[in-house]
């Protein structure tokens, strides 16, 4: 959740400010996936619960902008 948090702000930020980040977005994925690898190897999470991380990650930080234009 944590790594998939800072995706989706990221890409917010890239949405709102209309600004090209793909570089840094592309990074963090980079990241992300070594992140991954790293938990995985450990045995400290199955494959099944990083992607779960990441979707739940970056969806919750799409999905804020959503609720606070509706108030």
């Amino acid at each position: 959740v944590g790594i998939g948090g800072l995706i989706g702000f990221v890409i917010n930020l890239s949405m709102v400010f209309h600004q090209n980040f793909l570089f840094l977005i592309a990074i963090l994925f980079v990241l992300f996936g070594i992140i991954a690898n790293a938990r995985i190897n450990l045995r400290a999470h199955v494959f099944s619960e990083v992607i779960l991380g990441i979707i739940i990650g970056v969806s919750l930080q799409l999905f804020v902008p959503i609720l606070y234009q509706n108030i």
